[in-house]
């Protein structure tokens, strides 16, 4: 299998992954809340049945994985953006030829 065929299927896993923790993030949004709120803030989370809230840890790991998901996935199609280019252009096919342009 070539390589330009991983790069299309790690964006969508990388755009997935931060796709998957971006709608647990805001589904767990008294969590990140609670996470960051500071007397000075005016952050502050929302009153909750006791036992809802997200752990700080389980918070925190989801906000690492939406940050590496797009980055993973802004890395993936900028590879295979460059790839595509490389592949177009072939200067091996035009060199020493002169450029003729199209009749009409």
């Amino acid at each position: 299998m070539s390589d330009i065929i991983h790069y299309p299927i790690l964006t969508a896993l990388f755009t997935l992954v931060s796709f998957v923790a971006m709608i647990w993030l805001i589904i767990n949004a008294r969590g990140v809340a609670r996470l960051f709120a500071k007397r000075t803030n005016d952050l502050e989370p929302g009153p909750a049945p006791r036992g809802v809230t997200a752990s700080a840890r389980a918070v925190w790991i989801a906000i690492i994985l939406f940050v590496l998901g797009g980055f993973g996935a802004f890395l993936m199609l900028f590879l295979s953006g460059e790839r595509q280019e490389i592949d177009a252009i072939d200067s091996r096919a035009t060199l020493g030829a002169p450029y003729i342009p199209p009749a009409g």
